[in-house]
């Protein structure tokens, strides 16, 4: 996946999760579509801390993603949820799952590490901003 298109993902992920919480039951997502969601919500929560522990965003942001992660997690649903420490723990490196499979170092982003965890949080902000609406 394209560094860019995970911070798109994420902010998509979180307005989907805002139209899970409006839709009524039975608009419910399929597990592997949540499990999707789960899994970009825990990367972007160690990606997250990675920005925070690099001094590119502040320690609120993380306060924020943890938000997004507990929503995910507690939606009223079942799904896979097996690889979420995994999958933060590389976020927490820096690393993100590359469109191949193999982790990508987001200090590598065509526009920057900064620009990229600022936009990163900005995404998160706004999806968490709908999901509480």
């Amino acid at each position: 996946m394209h560094i860019k298109l995970s911070t798109v993902l994420l902010a998509a992920s979180a307005s989907f999760c805002s139209v899970i919480q409006a839709a009524p039951a039975p608009a419910m997502p399929d597990a592997a579509t949540l499990k999707q969601i789960y899994d970009t919500s825990r990367s972007m929560s160690g990606l997250i801390a990675y920005c925070v522990d690099q001094n590119h965003l502040k320690k609120d942001s993380l306060v924020q993603a943890e938000k997004m992660v507990d929503y995910v997690s507690n939606m009223p649903a079942t799904f896979d949820k097996s690889s979420g420490d995994a999958i933060e723990k590389a976020g927490r490196q820096g690393k993100i799952p590359g469109s191949d499979g193999q982790l990508v170092n987001i200090s590598d982003a065509p526009q920057g590490l900064e620009a990229w965890c600022k936009s990163a949080d900005e995404g998160l902000r706004l999806g968490l901003k709908s999901i509480q609406q």
